[in-house]
């Protein structure tokens, strides 16, 4: 699976977007992660859609499946000084990635009702956060 992080969040952000993508997913199961093309990491989509840390989208630019993180409202709404603290936004971007395999995951693995995927995806994303991060905060109650 490809990361790309347009030069536009590489300039912007101190946070190494593409390190932290790669990291995060290992805590993921692989085949939670099978088909998936690419996590695309952007300043602020400009499109029709509304504004959203990021989303899922099964046929991105008429190519496979990917994942589109927005950089702006995940860490610009935050004083610039959390950059510099790389645990911080490294948990938001867990959060919003997760969040966005869970649905991926969920176009893979079985029929869920639309009306429960928002809350099953952010029950997934609880918990691949909390795997991704035990090892590093054991002596928090995760």
């Amino acid at each position: 699976m490809q990361v790309y992080v347009s030069p536009e969040v590489k300039k912007r952000y101190r946070f190494d977007f593409g390190r932290n993508v790669e990291g995060l997913l290992k805590a993921v199961p692989v085949d939670h992660l099978q088909g998936l093309e690419r996590v695309v990491v952007v300043p602020l989509w400009k499109s029709g859609r509304k504004p959203a840390l990021g989303w899922y989208d099964r046929h991105f630019e008429n190519n496979g499946p990917a994942i589109i993180i927005c950089a702006d409202p995940l860490l610009g709404r935050y004083p610039r000084i959390i950059q510099y603290l790389p645990l911080i936004p490294k948990m938001l971007l867990a959060e919003t990635l997760f969040h966005e395999v869970a649905h991926h995951y969920q176009q893979l693995s079985h029929g869920i009702k639309r009306e429960r995927w928002q809350m099953d995806a952010d029950r997934y994303a609880q918990a691949m956060t909390k795997k991704a991060f035990r090892p590093h905060l054991r002596w928090m109650t995760l």
